[in-house]
């Protein structure tokens, strides 16, 4: 059966529940009515959208009878229309499915409404569901408000499943806010009234909050563990929404681990899935997280690729945090390829959103790049500013990864402005907090920057053991970018050493790297070799 009959069946099935309630209050309908009534009909009853029509189209006719409905005081039977499956085989209500394609306005328009209008249930659950659109279109205020008014609502009523959800949402809040140890403390009462009341999909939604926060202080194992147990029910409950959701979740973290082919697994399920439920926020995410993975390993051409569509699809459904998400990474492949103008439009777009202003992580996150362009530049006042920003947000967020990375571009600062001994120092405590937390890429990067070090203070036998460390690690996670800057600095070692041979084979494994992955270190291999050129001979 085609798309248009099984609507087609489900909006006459829907007037057949409509049509006695109307009847009732047909004594004496003045014309405005009685038209209204053949209207909502005429939609339900006759409406057919061509095959293959968007799905905004399918469902035209239940957004034309909401409006009748509004328009005669019907509200009890337009709130009744937002709960109908809009296809029979349909398993979410017409405002959840609208959600989950992504049409953030069209669902406002159905709600806002209702408020005031129908019961104290029904503003409550429209609260809930505007303040999750808000939050998704990164109107945090709006968010805040909602959540506030359906949480004194719950409680009014003494909803506790209510007060679960209410508890979770706001805590989600606290999290884009960078105000993670108040989000735990929320997302810990939701789950504790989530299992007392033995609400399944209500004790999956806190344990995936408490896996976004955890992974913000940078406590991986434990948003593991969180993510694992979220989807673990999720898929008990055969929730494929939520479960696309908590798949992305999981390549988030196994990206920053530095277990790259886990991160992309995870994101490929992601895409897999959201394609299969039309979730276009969920196949947004997907393109999002495929295109950190690739850019982690230095695959920049999947990675502008992902990206771009992320970003494309983000401005469709108006989702502004994965538009400056996408803007930041977007900003960090161009970097990696030495495009520095380009980089900086990017982050200069990012920075213009007011989303920007809520998320710190991505606004931190935006001002560690900002520095990292500059000191490519040569600007290493401006570098240190920005690095020096980012390394306080870090560290007022908790955030020990953002604060190892910091920490280690400030070392390189530093090492460029020859006051190698403040560079050691940085990089020393980079590399404790990387193994603290168990991130090793970071551990390498502070590996690498030691050697580097090292090198300069000629303590030789110390920076070739940091730097060979480094090299091993970055190609276990097969990240090539830092794999040639490696081994072309183990080159100027061994050029250090006089060791000509040793340092030409190692300058030209750099070479063959960086000329395959088409980035700026060629032109500082082509150097080093001309000087061993003039050595050999």
């Amino acid at each position: 059966m085609s798309n248009s009959l099984h609507n087609t069946t489900a909006s006459r099935a829907l007037w057949e529940t409509l049509e006695p309630e109307l009847r009732k209050a047909e004594h004496r309908p003045s014309r405005i009515v009685k038209a209204h009534h053949r209207a909502i009909k005429n939609w339900l009853m006759l409406y057919c959208p061509i095959d293959n029509s968007s799905n905004i189209k399918q469902v035209h006719g239940y957004f034309e009878s909401f409006y009748h409905l509004c328009q005669v005081g019907r509200w009890d039977l337009a709130s009744n229309i937002l709960d109908t499956k809009p296809t029979v085989d349909s398993d979410k209500e017409f405002h959840n499915q609208l959600f989950v394609w992504g049409y953030f306005t069209e669902q406002i328009k159905l709600y806002e409404p209702l408020l005031g209008k129908v019961s104290i249930v029904v503003d409550a659950n429209s609260y809930l569901a505007l303040g999750n659109i808000h939050h998704t279109l990164g109107q945090i205020d709006s968010a805040a408000e909602c959540y506030g008014q359906y949480l004194r609502i719950v409680r009014r009523i003494n909803d506790q499943e209510g007060e679960c959800k209410a508890l979770v949402s706001l805590g989600n809040l606290y999290d884009t806010l960078g105000k993670y140890e108040d989000a735990i403390e929320l997302h810990s009462q939701s789950l504790k009234i989530a299992r007392e009341l033995n609400s399944q999909d209500d004790e999956a939604r806190a344990l995936s909050s408490l896996g976004n926060a955890h992974f913000s202080l940078s406590n991986y194992a434990e948003a593991i563990q969180y993510y694992q147990a979220d989807l673990e029910i999720l898929k008990e409950l055969n929730d494929t929404f939520s479960q696309v959701s908590t798949l992305g979740n999981l390549s988030s973290v196994y990206v920053f681990l530095g277990f790259y082919d886990e991160a992309i697994d995870y994101a490929e399920q992601q895409l897999a899935l959201a394609t299969e439920i039309e979730s276009q926020s969920g196949i947004c995410s997907a393109h999002g997280h495929l295109g950190n993975s690739y850019y982690s390993i230095s695959e920049y051409e999947q990675a502008l690729e992902h990206t771009n569509k992320q970003i494309s699809i983000a401005r469709t459904i108006g989702e502004q945090p994965s538009i400056c998400s996408g803007l930041c990474t977007l900003a960090s492949i161009h970097y990696s390829l030495g495009h520095y103008d380009s980089a900086l439009e990017n982050l200069l777009e990012l920075f213009n959103s007011p989303w920007s202003i809520h998320d710190r992580q991505l606004s931190m996150k935006a001002t560690g790049l900002l520095g990292n362009i500059h000191y490519s530049l040569g600007e290493y006042d401006l570098a240190l500013k920005y690095t020096q920003q980012k390394l306080d947000i870090a560290q007022e967020l908790g955030d020990q990864q953002a604060e190892s990375i910091a920490l280690g571009d400030l070392g390189n600062i530093y090492y460029e402005s020859s006051d190698y001994e403040k560079s050691l120092e940085f990089s020393q405590e980079q590399l404790v907090i990387a193994r603290r937390i168990n991130v090793r890429w970071s551990e390498a990067m502070a590996l690498s920057n030691l050697g580097d070090t090292y090198l300069k203070l000629e303590n030789y036998q110390d920076s070739e053991a940091s730097l060979r460390a480094a090299h091993q690690i970055f190609d276990e996670l097969g990240d090539q970018n830092a794999v040639a800057v490696t081994l072309l600095n183990l080159a100027e070692l061994h050029y250090q050493l006089s060791l000509m041979a040793e340092s030409q084979d190692y300058c030209q494994q750099a070479l063959t790297i960086a000329t395959s992955l088409d980035i700026p270190l060629v032109q500082s291999c082509l150097e080093l070799q001309e000087l061993l050129g003039k050595q050999i001979k």
